[in-house]
């Protein structure tokens, strides 16, 4: 690129920052929301600053709970500061390579309306509106072929959303979820483990 350039086109310029940081900046720039973090493998997946130690067991038992295929929705529950999010990570890290299209972990922790969880979960996907169709309709619609775990995280103060993460389990077969919770999400097809 020739930079002379550069400083007067500013698509040029961004290309320059984009190359230098891997960020691109501007109007054309890419808006990801800030409650995601989808993982495809493990090299992507967040590491917490300190190790889990001691959770192997729960660990390996929670997989192999969310592997078996009658186990659609699980909720590890606890009271705050239990680690539910850091087991949480880890099952994930754990159970990443056996879901074909990865891993999405959304925190509901800004979230204080039951009625926003599905519209927040879109956009922690990055799942734009369609005319026409409820947020629901939309997120079944993408979910609807894909071998995926969704970790919603902080869900006891929308737990009376609750009933869309079930309706989204029957309309998304290859969809497992996993949400962290102080409270219970009391689903009948949810498993409940301590976190």
């Amino acid at each position: 690129m020739d930079l002379r350039r550069g400083l007067d086109d500013p698509d040029a310029w961004s290309s320059l920052l984009y190359a230098i940081t891997g960020r691109r900046i501007g109007p054309q720039a890419p808006t990801a929301p800030t409650a995601v973090i989808r993982f495809t493998s493990l090299a992507d997946l967040p590491n917490p600053p300190t190790p889990l130690i001691g959770r192997e067991e729960e660990i390996a038992g929670a997989v192999s709970l969310l592997l078996q295929p009658s186990n659609r929705l699980i909720t590890l529950t606890g009271p705050g500061g239990a680690g539910k999010t850091r087991l949480a990570l880890g099952i994930a890290r754990a159970s990443v390579d056996s879901f074909e299209d990865g891993v999405a972990f959304v925190s509901l922790a800004p979230v204080t309306d039951p009625q926003l969880v599905p519209s927040s979960i879109a956009d922690g996907l990055g799942i734009k509106e369609v005319t026409g169709q409820t947020v629901m309709e939309t997120l079944g619609a993408y979910l609807r072929d894909k071998q995926m775990l969704l970790v919603l995280d902080n869900f006891e103060q929308v737990v009376a959303g609750a009933p869309n993460i079930a309706s989204l389990s029957r309309i998304c077969p290859g969809l497992k979820v996993m949400a962290t919770s102080r409270a219970a999400l009391r689903l009948s097809r949810s498993l409940l483990t301590k976190g």
